[in-house]
């Protein structure tokens, strides 16, 4: 077994250390030359999280599902980027054997804020390296903290739209004039869609151009689980929308990436640097689901109306909007109750 060239680190005397190491591993029935060889054979976290993806994802879960596990390895810089970036780019050129408890928790911890993303990445960063073969004791998510998810329904106010509206605006604007804080028609096109179809940021970066029916005013997402496409319908807005956004050839996705053939992929950053200019800081790309779906309920439209619109597989899902569905009925209930109330000529205490 070759320790190594001549020179440092290996003088004679450090050679000589590592010589007697190795006459000790031999001694105890471990074959150093075997070890190092088998491990020339181990997987970093990039190429086991894309093979993961390719053997294990592909096969068995919803393209929606997928797409999701490839934004966020993406955004992550663990795979599918030429050029990682973020904190994950370390851990993800380590070999799978070799990343530590301590390494994830220290990646998981630094996304304590967002906990269900905190979460996410956990649950993506667990299932691969099971399947990388490090299962039980030895996945180093076993052990990490995970998060309380805090839900909440933040849906944006007219007064907040409008300002939305005029940060995207001004972006625009600063692109077409190549002025600093500009933002791509891409990306000003996509916040724009997500608002006006009600769509999950996931589904809506991943689209293809084929997907879109612009007669039908339809866009048909591929559900090869459920049996039958999930349909979003377009109005006139986001038609003009579609229409706007730059094509490019040999590129099938609606909203086209920075890479040759590739959709676009972080909508994040833009995102906060739009929504700071629009003073909404606490605002989600998934709010703006929220907000299309909170509209359709105050417009007093039925829940499987709105969970349709969605595209909701379980009723259930559909009840947290409930009592926006049920405001307008607020004022009606009440000025029939003061009707009532005068008939008795009763009123109530301090009126």
């Amino acid at each position: 077994m070759v320790i190594g060239e001549h020179g440092q680190p290996w003088t004679a005397d450090t050679a000589r250390d590592r010589a007697h190491q190795l006459q000790g591993l031999v001694a105890s029935g471990i074959d150093p030359a075997a070890t190092r060889e088998a491990a020339r054979g181990v997987p970093t976290l990039e190429v086991a999280a894309t093979r993961w993806i390719r053997e294990h994802a592909e096969p068995h879960k919803a393209p929606a599902s997928i797409d999701g596990d490839k934004l966020m390895l993406a955004r992550f810089g663990i795979a599918f980027v030429d050029r990682p970036r973020g904190e994950l780019k370390d851990l993800g050129r380590t070999r799978v054997d070799a990343v530590t408890r301590e390494q994830v928790a220290a990646v998981i911890g630094r996304h304590k804020g967002t906990p269900i993303q905190a979460n996410r990445l956990h649950a993506l960063l667990s299932a691969i390296f099971n399947w990388a073969g490090r299962v039980g004791a030895d996945n180093p998510c076993r052990g990490v903290r995970r998060y309380r998810e805090n839900k909440r329904d933040r849906f944006l106010s007219d007064v907040e739209l409008a300002r939305l509206g005029k940060a995207l605006l001004e972006v625009e604007r600063l692109n077409e004039h190549r002025k600093p804080g500009g933002e791509s028609p891409i990306t000003v096109g996509a916040i724009r869609l997500l608002l006006l179809s009600g769509a999950r940021p996931a589904e809506l970066l991943t689209a293809r151009l084929a997907w879109v029916d612009l007669k039908a005013m339809t866009l048909r997402i591929p559900q090869p689980k459920e049996g039958r496409p999930k349909v979003l319908r377009l109005i006139p807005e986001s038609k003009l929308v579609i229409m706007s956004l730059p094509r490019y050839k040999d590129n099938p996705y609606l909203l086209p990436g920075h890479r040759r053939g590739q959709h676009l992929v972080n909508l994040h950053d833009a995102w906060d640097r739009i929504r700071a200019r629009a003073g909404l800081q606490d605002v989600r790309l998934y709010d703006l689901r929220h907000t299309y779906a909170s509209i359709v309920a105050r417009m007093r439209e039925s829940l499987p109306i709105i969970g349709a619109l969605l595209g909701h597989r379980r009723p259930e899902t559909t009840l947290r909007y409930v009592h926006l569905a049920d405001d307008p009925l607020r004022g009606v209930a009440e000025r029939a109750g003061r009707k009532i109330a005068a008939a008795l000529r009763w009123k109530p205490p301090g009126a």
